[in-house]
């Protein structure tokens, strides 16, 4: 796989590391100068692409007051940098349908976005349903949405991060959704993927 550079992506990575490049004065260009500023920016690239790299996940007022499910989901690329081969898995860490059937621990592939790219600063808002749809109406469901994305130079795997979600019940009995810390649901998720893979595998 090709990770040529374009003219834009050159120009936002000078724009990126120039101000941390400290001033330096004239010397000559011998190899272990090169080398050394070539493994300084290296290493200020690892430090400073996953900081920069924001995926965010919001969720909206239900377009359907009595149905929370029909949420806009809104993904986006909140930093500087472009969002490569992005995914958005369902990771359903419970779920309660209303007739008291619970569902636990599955995983299934929700989202892609167009080209698998968000743009720095741009979004595609997707419906709740479509990531989460549980069979027989929905009592209760408490649900994690995984971003996997490569950021813009970064060549090093892939980078996730986690948003949960949790139903709760208003006074007038209508449910709604909120958003809560992902707690340990990264970790919960990465050993259910390698208890697949092992099973997979055999």
């Amino acid at each position: 796989m090709s990770h040529k550079l374009t003219k834009k992506q050159l120009q936002k990575l000078a724009q990126l590391v120039q101000p941390h490049i400290p001033k330096q004065e004239k010397r000559s260009w011998d190899w272990k100068y090169l080398l050394s500023s070539f493994l300084g920016i290296v290493g200020l690239l690892l430090a400073l692409v996953p900081l920069l790299a924001r995926p965010l996940v919001v969720l909206q007022e239900p377009l359907n007051p009595n149905d929370a499910l029909t949420s806009p989901v809104v993904i986006s690329s909140s930093g500087p940098l472009d969002l490569n081969n992005v995914e958005v898995a369902t990771f359903l860490l419970e779920a309660v349908d209303l007739a008291g059937n619970r569902e636990r621990n599955s995983i299934s592939r929700g989202y892609y976005p167009p080209n698998g790219k968000l743009e720095a600063g741009n979004s595609q808002t997707v419906p709740f349903r479509r990531l989460v749809n549980p069979v027989g109406g929905v009592a209760s469901v408490d649900v994690v949405l995984i971003v996997s994305f490569r950021p813009d130079f970064w060549w090093f795997g892939r980078k996730t991060k986690a948003f949960r979600f949790r139903s709760v019940r208003e006074a007038g009995g209508k449910l709604r959704f909120l958003q809560q810390p992902p707690g340990d649901a990264m970790d919960r998720y990465n050993k259910l993927m390698e208890k697949h893979k092992s099973l997979e595998a055999r």
